[in-house]
């Protein structure tokens, strides 16, 4: 039907011919290549939808340009002109596989991830947008139940499948080909001596092929991690060695970031410090700290929890037995420490020394009505519980409030006023 409204169009409506070199439809989806200007596209594309609008058809997103998304890929030009693709994932894809504590047999679980993987190979031009998206994809499965060992266990698996089928497509299997040895795939991550170990294994090759038969040796070799993750998000390494005129000392294993003059480095929890939250224990997570972005955050009054110190004493009670409305949890997209400076901002007086901002953060408003005396930022303690994706900030946030309940017993309960 698509390729019909094109022929009617090219009879009434000029030639057209010779702007299409390629013309591809799948079920109501086309993709083609372009040689006129992106004006004339636009212009081929609203005189097909007035032809179309008879039999109920509208070409609703029409993309044109180096990059385009069709079906589940997008196609590219890289920067060397030649066309590219990868992986296309829609903002609203929830990423949701089957959960294994599901019940369905072991081997299901396993299927569903090795099935994924290879679609994300085969969808994946080039080795790097292959890494990544393979990372993204384990990341996604664990949130499902996967374990990490048993995902390490099934990727080269996957990456041997994709090369077989890769191998089918290019030169189909004849009778004189069958004969070709298989392959033999060892995976490991990059460290410095990874040469003397393909040395080594390269001298065991005779022994391999007299155990396993005629065999094609091929090494998988993981990135290593970038400086960024080894420098910044692991903080640990550079625990002793700050200078002390470039920022802060970092406690070990605390969220602080450790820059100069970070106002919010003093107001997160210390690193041996333990989070209760209405008689529930939080784990904070150490590799996020002041300037992580996409975070669940928590906020606890420290005035609050002194008095509940003193009446647990007086009521020979456990701490983690009084209940007190003393603690937030929230979210930010934008890094930590800017969003706690946001929560400053509500805690400061205008020109006449009149706190006119107060309702607008849940924090000064609870200061405000509970401890007025001490009406400071630095009456809380905060800490970064997770990072997630920005699509699942609202689900976690909600999760993690109704799990602590401090939209029952907590500062959540407060409205704030935008």
């Amino acid at each position: 039907m698509h390729w019909l409204l094109f022929i009617v169009l090219q009879i009434h409506k000029g030639n057209w011919w010779q702007f299409i070199t390629v013309w591809r439809r799948y079920i109501d989806d086309i993709f083609g290549r372009w040689r006129g200007t992106t004006r004339q596209f636009h212009l081929f594309v609203n005189e097909l939808n007035n032809k179309a609008k008879d039999y109920g058809i509208q070409f609703a997103d029409a993309q044109i340009g180096e990059s385009v998304h069709y079906l589940d890929v997008t196609i590219y030009l890289d920067d060397n002109g030649e066309i590219q693709y990868c992986l296309y994932k829609k903002d609203t894809d929830a990423r949701q596989f089957l959960n294994t504590q599901s019940f369905h047999p072991k081997d299901v679980f396993r299927s569903v991830a090795f099935s994924q993987m290879l679609r994300v190979i085969s969808r994946n031009s080039t080795d790097e947008t292959t890494v990544r998206d393979l990372a993204e994809l384990k990341d996604d499965l664990e949130k499902c139940g996967h374990k990490e060992e048993d995902l390490e266990e099934i990727e080269p698996l996957a990456v041997h499948r994709a090369m077989v089928n890769y191998n089918k497509k290019i030169s189909p299997i004849t009778a004189s080909e069958s004969d070709k040895p298989e392959s033999l795939v060892f995976t490991t991550k990059f460290f410095k001596e990874v040469k003397v170990l393909k040395s080594f294994i390269r001298k065991l090759e005779p022994d391999i092929k007299r155990i396993a038969g005629e065999m094609r040796i091929i090494f998988a070799l993981k990135k290593n991690h970038c400086i960024q993750q080894r420098v910044v998000k692991n903080r640990r390494l550079s625990i002793g060695m700050v200078d002390p005129d470039a920022g802060q000392a970092l406690e070990k294993n605390s969220q602080a970031c450790g820059a100069k003059g970070c106002r919010t480095c003093p107001l997160l929890f210390g690193a041996d410090e333990e989070v209760f939250v209405n008689g529930f224990k939080v784990r904070l997570d150490k590799k996020l700290n002041c300037k992580s972005k996409n975070i669940i955050y928590l906020a606890q009054c420290s005035v609050c929890q002194a008095l509940k110190l003193d009446m647990a004493d007086v009521l020979g009670a456990a701490k983690d037995s009084v209940l007190f409305e003393d603690t937030y949890v929230g979210q930010t997209l934008s890094e930590g420490h800017v969003r706690i400076n946001g929560h400053r901002k509500c805690f400061k007086a205008d020109k006449n020394g009149e706190f006119l901002d107060y309702k607008k953060s849940a924090l000064s408003w609870h200061c405000h009505v509970e401890h007025p005396d001490d009406f400071d930022l630095k009456s809380f303690k905060f800490g970064f519980i997770r990072d997630c994706k920005s699509l699942d900030l609202d689900r976690e946030e909600n999760r993690l409030i109704t799990k602590f309940r401090t939209d029952v017993i907590g500062l959540n309960r407060i409205k704030v006023v935008r």
